[in-house]
């Protein structure tokens, strides 16, 4: 702090003008005074005053003040050195010697003051030094930390370089696939490596894919609040304990808060998944604890909710979103469960011990039979005025009767029969469109494909030849692309997708919303619709947080020209919403039940004729 700054009147620009007006002026009268009065000691008197006065103005004022003080002095020194030369009395140098006096003071104090700022900025170096040096001490002691917790991270290959511990650390903290907090897995790499461990059971892959998600509940601070700092130190102690207490096959992420995924390709029954959970919320609850501070951080329960593929979904996101459901329900339920399966759980399906031979031949006598066949759902505009189909695979054994469609299509592509059915699909589709456009050359269909589907090369060839077969034309067909292509390995699927965009084959995102991708992935696909996920279109009554959601969807997508197609439409209240919404499209059994392909020719012709 210099001595400018130190200044009081300098901290107000209108005191530091009147203080000086008013000193000027007292300067003046007294001086004025001293120039009228014959009385010399009078004089004398005035003199010391007037030195007393410049040196207030060096004091109070700054350095301005000093220039003034000193502008002040020499100005009286003139005066009175013009005296003394016309006058020649003793009285007269007594003045001049006040006057040189109080320049010397002047001169002195500002001297000395500025030695003193001097020393202060030098300590105010030092201060500023030593703290640079205790942040960099808290950032090493970061650092450190960081390289502490790289032990958190399960590696699935080894690493070839000799990279140091140091840069190693710094690495992973940058990496997008870790959480920076505690260096676990993220909510992408979850993502990313549960439809591995997807695709590796569809081709054959032993082990039971299961997501296990665990939320943290901690107690209330006993103390007072202990900061961000402390409750991330214990975010990092759960982690470190779930980390540690988990088998070390498993996958541990985190998602967000206190909140976990754990996932796990091991052989484990239901009974074997509760009491693995409870093994975790058991190590967890040793987390309790204070603070350096004193304050007490407690654990107040963990819930949990696990959901298997493909009982419980068969996309990545639909099985965290289910787990994630189901934890949800135990923790708001007062029963004293705190572990939960996910939604819509079954016990068994018909392919679960099925060899992988038997599977595809069964599907393959299905096929011949008949028993696996085409549905069609209609779709309407806001006049409901028929738009298009959409198609949709069914599988009514006479063995097993009707077949989840889930379970076949795991089935499908275990065995790599989801190829075959995808070929037969297109060809059925295409027939089906090639005659709705005799009646009506506007009408459209949309073909459902999944990710595997996606990613192999042949995809864009064989849409080409069944095109060219059927003579459909390119602009009427939509290719529904799953919203799981988003939140997996986009990069495997956007070269077929950039192929059959070049070809000029129109795309849907299908399923929206039904995972954990955002408005901000729509435009990595070339699509020219959106079709709202059906649990979006279930709950629409006033207040419910879906209703808002839902309207603020479908706002935004309409504001980047991109309509959207609402599935699901079960009720005339959910229609008359969804259309003072701004949806432009809509399917649902409300409307039109799916037809069968007998059934097509008779509902055309009454659309079509009116």
């Amino acid at each position: 702090m210099n001595y400018d700054e130190s200044s009081l009147f300098l901290k107000n620009r209108n005191t530091f003008m009147v203080s000086m007006l008013l000193m000027l002026f007292v300067f003046m009268v007294s001086l004025w005074f001293q120039m009228t009065i014959s009385i010399d000691p009078v004089k004398i008197f005035i003199s010391i005053f007037l030195a007393m006065i410049t040196f207030l103005f060096n004091l109070s004022l700054g350095t301005p003040g000093f220039f003034t003080s000193v502008c002040l002095n020499v100005f009286q020194l003139t005066i009175y050195v013009y005296s003394y030369l016309l006058t020649r009395t003793p009285e007269k140098l007594y003045m001049i010697t006040m006057v040189l006096l109080s320049l010397i003071l002047t001169c002195s104090f500002q001297l000395f003051v500025k030695r003193i700022s001097v020393r202060f900025d030098r300590l105010r170096q030092r201060v500023l030094e030593e703290q640079q040096k205790r942040i960099q001490s808290e950032r090493e002691s970061i650092l450190k930390e960081t390289m502490q917790r790289t032990s958190l991270i399960v590696k699935h290959e080894k690493d070839s370089d000799n990279k140091s511990i140091a840069s190693e650390a710094v690495a992973l903290t940058q990496n997008t696939f870790l959480d920076p907090l505690t260096t676990l897995p993220n909510r992408a790499k979850i993502i990313d490596h549960l439809e591995y461990l997807i695709d590796r059971k569809v081709n054959g892959g032993d082990g039971t894919v299961t997501v296990i998600y665990v939320s943290i509940i901690n107690s209330a601070i006993m103390a007072r609040n202990p900061g961000h700092r402390t409750l991330d130190l214990f975010t990092q102690c759960m982690a470190h304990r779930l980390r540690e207490y988990a088998n070390p096959s498993d996958i541990v992420g985190r998602v967000a808060g206190n909140e976990f995924v754990i996932l796990s390709n091991r052989d484990m029954s239901p009974e074997l998944t509760t009491k693995y959970v409870n093994v975790l919320r058991g190590a967890l609850a040793e987390g309790s604890g204070t603070d350096q501070s004193g304050n007490i951080i407690s654990i107040r329960d963990v819930y949990a909710g696990c959901a298997t593929y493909p009982d419980n979904g068969r996309f990545p996101g639909e099985l965290i979103n289910n787990a994630e459901v189901a934890m949800r329900t135990a923790m708001t339920n007062a029963d004293g469960e705190n572990i939960r399966n996910a939604p819509g759980a079954r016990s068994s399906d018909i392919f679960e011990n099925m060899p992988v031979d038997k599977i595809r031949k069964t599907l393959e006598t299905a096929m011949e039979k008949g028993e696996i066949f085409t549905v069609y759902q209609p779709r309407f505009d806001k006049d409901r005025n028929l738009t298009g189909f959409e198609t949709f695979i069914r599988y009514e054994s006479s063995e097993f009767g009707p077949v989840d469609t889930y379970d076949f299509l795991a089935a499908a592509e275990k065995t790599s029969y989801i190829h075959y059915l995808g070929e037969y699909v297109i060809k059925d589709s295409l027939e089906v469109l090639k005659t709705a456009n005799e009646l009506d050359p506007s009408l459209t269909v949309a073909v459902n494909f999944s990710a595997v589907q996606l990613r192999e090369s042949y995809l864009p060839d064989m849409i080409e030849r069944i095109i060219n077969e059927t003579g459909c034309k390119k602009e009427n067909i939509v290719l529904d692309i799953p919203e799981e292509v988003l939140i997996g390995r986009f990069k495997d699927t956007k070269t077929i997708l950039e192929r059959l965009s070049e070809a000029g084959i129109p795309m849907a995102l299908d399923n929206f919303g039904r995972g954990y991708s955002s408005l901000n992935n729509i435009p990595l696909l070339p699509v020219t619709l959106v079709k709202l996920d059906g649990h979006f279109t279930s709950d629409l009554k006033e207040g419910s947080s879906s209703k808002s959601l839902t309207a603020s969807i479908i706002e935004l997508l309409r504001e980047i020209d991109i309509p959207v197609d609402a599935t699901g439409v079960g009720t005339e209240e959910q229609f008359e919403t969804l259309v003072s919404f701004g949806c432009k499209y809509f399917q649902g059994k409300y409307l039109c039940e799916p037809l069968k392909r007998y059934q097509l020719g008779d509902f055309l012709k009454v659309q079509i004729s009116g």
